[in-house]
């Protein structure tokens, strides 16, 4: 009986040792377009740790390598924390797996992205011809209902060195603007030409219906590329200029809530997904134990203030307290948690 002790002890410290030993591994986006690149990143247990990169040489290039260690002391407490970066170039399109990666004894998980082809219109008509920074603007959709978010994306591409580069506030008439998430970072390849590309998302929902114009999104900061020259000074070279690009102008044609449906029934969401979930499973419970009860809204196409506020009935012989709503968004996809509710059920046992 020892012995059986010992061996089931035995294989689930090293069920453990395989589980938490694990290195995290992520990347900045699944989603690229070929040419473009993207960034991993991978959280090491120690600054010796050095990852073992061949793995991806079959279906990606890589552009440059870095590692950044930190240290913290927290109530007389010292932890560091390494991670190692990587920019990567897919090969090919299709889906693409980053294979796990091997970091002395341990692995990262592998990560799937997804490589599709660059459309013709993604400049949206602008020439990149011999430009060295040009930005271009673009809308999910060209028309949408009056209350009912439209995606906004800027991309700023630029082939020098800069600083300081800002972008100026937008204003909308007739509707409201919503930065989405961090901007991100990647290279492109265009007719040739390399760039890097910082790319920023927004939400504009109109106010009412009719068309509204949405203006060029105008970046400025200062750009050293080299072209700055005057006789017998080579500092001169060196000295940033200012610089200021715009993009495109859109249109978005916006149309009125039909007759037929009345503002208080007005949810235009293009997806809904509703879930639950409970603190215990069991259906013996103890008379004043709480349980709770947590119901997941999943909505795609509307901002979190559409979402109706909820209503539960409770049975007898539970006392209910709901917490209140938690809301999350994401490039337009919009989560409601709107109830974490805290019950004492009576009369059961």
């Amino acid at each position: 009986m020892n012995k059986k002790i010992i061996f089931i002890c035995a294989l689930l410290f090293l069920w453990a040792k395989f589980c938490f030993a694990t290195v995290s591994a992520s990347v900045n986006r699944v989603s690229v377009e070929l040419g473009q690149s993207l960034t991993l990143t991978i959280q090491l247990k120690s600054s010796f740790d050095t990852p073992n990169l061949d793995p991806l040489n079959n279906d990606f290039d890589i552009y440059g390598t870095s590692t950044n260690s930190q240290t913290s002391i927290v109530n007389g407490q010292t932890s560091s924390q390494t991670t190692f970066v990587a920019n990567l170039v897919p090969k090919k399109l299709g889906k693409q797996l980053i294979p796990a990666i091997q970091v002395g004894s341990d692995k990262t998980a592998p990560i799937q992205i997804e490589v599709t082809q660059a459309p013709t219109t993604s400049l949206n008509g602008v020439s990149t011809t011999n430009k060295k920074l040009f930005v271009t603007a673009n809308i999910s959709d060209s028309s949408s209902y009056q209350g009912v978010p439209v995606l906004y994306s800027v991309k700023f591409y630029y082939a020098v060195s800069l600083s300081g580069v800002r972008m100026e506030p937008l204003q909308i008439n007739n509707a409201q603007i919503q930065p989405l998430d961090k901007s991100i970072q990647y290279s492109d390849n265009i007719k040739g030409n390399d760039y890097q590309v910082i790319e920023q998302h927004f939400l504009i929902t109109p106010n009412q219906s009719g068309e509204i114009n949405i203006p060029a999104a105008t970046l400025r900061g200062n750009m050293i590329d080299g072209s700055t020259t005057t006789m017998n000074s080579f500092f001169s070279m060196m000295m940033p200029r200012p610089f200021m690009v715009s993009s495109n102008s859109l249109v978005l044609k916006v149309k009125p809530v039909p007759s037929s449906i009345t503002p208080d029934k007005w949810f235009p969401a293009k997806e809904v997904n509703a879930s639950e979930s409970w603190s215990a499973l069991s259906d013996n419970l103890t008379i004043g134990e709480p349980l709770t009860r947590t119901i997941t809204l999943s909505v795609l196409g509307v901002p979190p203030t559409s979402i109706p506020e909820f209503s539960f009935g409770v049975p007898l012989g539970v006392n209910a307290y709901p917490d209140k709503s938690v809301e999350n968004s994401s490039s337009g996809i919009y989560i409601s948690v709107p109830v974490k509710s805290a019950g004492n059920k009576s009369g059961v046992n």
